[in-house]
């Protein structure tokens, strides 16, 4: 490690101790005298592309669970993650428009989403729209923080969202209705058939908005299949089918706004999946996926509904994937668990508009990883792994990851964790006839991290985080031309402290608090929409076995919306109540308010978010 790197990582480690964070974790029953805590964490897949425990990882990893999701009476994705530290939701306007996350700092292109390990990114556009993934289908979230490129490759400079979906075959109805015509309806369906198990769901939601052209309608069909073929394996087919249409006035001033502009976009995922073995141990994982994504926009009024100088415009992109993923886990050694894998996903795309604009690129990604987790002692694990990925158009980059779980105690874990990460050019940018440039090279960057872990409880822990991001060969587009090039170098050093789990059976709390510095290197100005402080406090207080209140108090700092620094988008504090009632025989109500002071603010500038919302939902099981 670069002396000078190894500096940034100590500072940025002494900041995160400064300053508030938190992990959850399970602990294991205590008996009378209760004994010391110990690290027994849950388990998660996003890690190491495998089931394992939190405790067998360097990395930093969040999950948030699906008891925790429903308390918060949350819609999409992006309401759950605003929750986390180190993580940033961008909204444009009401619930539908397009919403990004970035984590560490780092934009929203080098974040990898996953739809049950199934790559979301798109090669074109490669920011994924999160309010187009409802949340009621959702089992758990789990986030990884950090580079992760050594076993997944490109985009995940900033880190990887694995959003898992449920697979319990439950039946269940649920019905929503709130503010400016809001309505969200779920209708599941579940069995099993011998050692087969199912899983139908249909959800419809959408609003009237809360300004002209803000309306969106989002409908999801997921289908699940599972055959179990021993205790642990088994195959899994999922189809996932979305539809997405949403009102895109732009940004203010209003007489430059097309109050008649439309966004529709159709999505829909086939997933087959064989994996066996248990958490923690050998197994074998095979996955073949294929992914169609068609994005339409209609402005009828391109530059303003008012102006005399407006002009009709459409564009159509559609994206076409399809993969495979095959891995196995070997325990060649006692103390070692050696991963070996292969990814291979072919990738075509299509732009046209009404100009007339042509576009269409084609490519192939073959990925090569090999990854050994080495228990060298009940106390200190060592973690090492490198990945190859060979690209039709971009060539061969190599990403290699090492990381030391050391537990110093029962209580206490110190984890560290350095290694390379890439971020292939889109498409988009590459595209000639689209103002981009062929010849663009991948972003790279050089990332450390370290974090302590304490157990305060046997279900609440403590975490102090720092990291340090060297970020280069960043495509960036200048005025007055804004021909993207390879030219933008970036530095991130940040730290975070989080208290999060169940103080006891009444009570659960996450509270969070980020301090980061996101700046150019050549200028030394802030990077666009990076800001400097994040905080979260989120508290659910069970007051009965039968009913729960959930506040979430969430603070976004002062942040820049161009590279140099004049256009000021000011921060915010927004807070949150949800209250849940179970009536018995399956049924169940809850209440809610956002944005319960009714704040003023915007998350993309030009882009005025809604005031105070309500809604009140009704569910029952069966």
């Amino acid at each position: 490690m670069p002396a000078r790197h190894a500096r940034m990582l100590a500072c940025s480690l002494v900041l995160s101790c400064t300053v508030p964070m938190l992990v959850a974790v399970r602990g294991p029953a205590q008996e009378a005298p209760p004994a010391p805590p110990t690290f027994q964490l849950p388990e998660v897949d996003v890690a190491g592309k495998r089931p394992q425990l939190l405790s067998t990882t360097p990395a930093s990893v969040s999950i948030i669970t699906s008891d925790e999701i429903a308390a918060m009476g949350a819609l999409t994705v992006a309401d759950v993650l605003r929750v986390l530290p180190e993580v940033l939701v961008k909204g444009t306007g009401n619930a539908g428009a397009l919403t990004t996350v970035s984590v560490r700092g780092e934009a929203s292109t080098r974040v990898l989403i996953l739809l049950d390990g199934v790559p979301l990114n798109r090669p074109d556009q490669e920011s994924v729209d999160l309010s187009t993934l409802p949340i009621q289908n959702v089992e758990r979230i789990e986030v990884l923080r950090g580079p992760f490129s050594a076993i997944y490759g490109s985009s995940a400079l900033g880190g990887v969202i694995n959003i898992v979906t449920r697979t319990t075959p439950q039946t269940t109805l649920s019905s929503r209705v709130g503010s400016y015509g809001e309505s969200a309806n779920v209708l599941s369906v579940g069995g099993t058939i011998a050692n087969m198990t199912y899983l139908l769901q249909g959800i419809l939601s959408g609003d009237t908005g809360f300004a002209p052209d803000t309306d969106y309608g989002n409908s999801t069909i997921m289908a699940k299949l599972h055959w179990a073929t021993a205790p642990d394996a088994g195959l899994t087919l999922t189809v996932n089918r979305f539809w997405h249409a949403v009102g895109t006035p732009g940004p203010l001033p209003v007489e430059t706004q097309d109050l008649t502009a439309r966004t529709s976009e159709g999505r829909t995922l086939v997933d087959l999946t064989w994996r066996s073995g248990q958490v923690g141990g050998p197994g074998t994982l095979v996955r073949l996926y294929s992914l169609d994504d068609d994005v339409s926009f209609l402005s009828p009024h391109e530059g303003g509904t008012t102006s005399p100088f407006a002009f009709p415009f459409s564009s159509d992109d559609v994206a076409h994937l399809w993969g495979g993923q095959a891995q196995v886990v070997l325990a060649p050694l006692p103390g070692h668990l050696l991963t070996l894998g292969a990814d291979y996903q072919s990738q075509a795309t299509a732009h046209t508009d009404n100009l007339p604009t042509m576009f269409g690129n084609t490519d192939t990604d073959f990925g090569l990883y090999l990854e050994d987790d080495w228990q060298i002692s009940p106390r200190f694990l060592l973690s090492a792994g490198v990945r190859q990925d060979t690209f039709q158009l971009y060539g061969t980059q190599v990403d290699p990851r090492a990381g030391l779980v050391v537990l110093l105690s029962d209580r206490l874990a110190l984890r560290l964790a350095a290694g390379r990460t890439f971020r292939a050019p889109s498409f988009d940018e590459l595209a000639p006839s689209l103002g981009g440039n062929p010849n663009l090279r991948p972003e790279t960057a050089w990332s450390y991290d370290a974090s302590l872990e304490y157990a305060l409880g046997p279900a609440v822990t403590l975490a102090l985080t720092g990291y340090y991001t060297d970020a280069t060969n960043l495509i960036t587009s200048s005025p007055p031309n804004f021909f993207p090039l390879n030219v933008g170098h970036a530095l991130v050093s940040g730290g975070s402290i989080e208290i999060a789990g169940r103080l006891n059976n009444q009570w659960f709390i996450r509270a969070n608090y980020t301090s980061q510095y996101a700046r150019d290197a050549n200028t030394g100005l802030d990077v666009v929409y990076a800001p400097r402080q994040l905080a979260n406090l989120e508290v659910t207080y069970s007051a009965t076995p039968t009913t729960q209140i959930n506040i979430i108090v969430s603070y976004v700092g002062d942040r820049f919306n161009d590279p140099a620094n004049t256009q000021l988008v000011p921060g915010y504090w927004l807070t949150s109540l949800a209250i849940t009632q179970a009536l018995g025989g399956g049924f169940s109500v809850q209440a809610g308010v956002a944005n319960l002071f009714d704040v003023q603010y915007q998350e993309t500038l030009g882009f005025p978010e809604p005031g105070r919302t309500y809604f009140i939902s009704a569910a029952k099981s069966f």
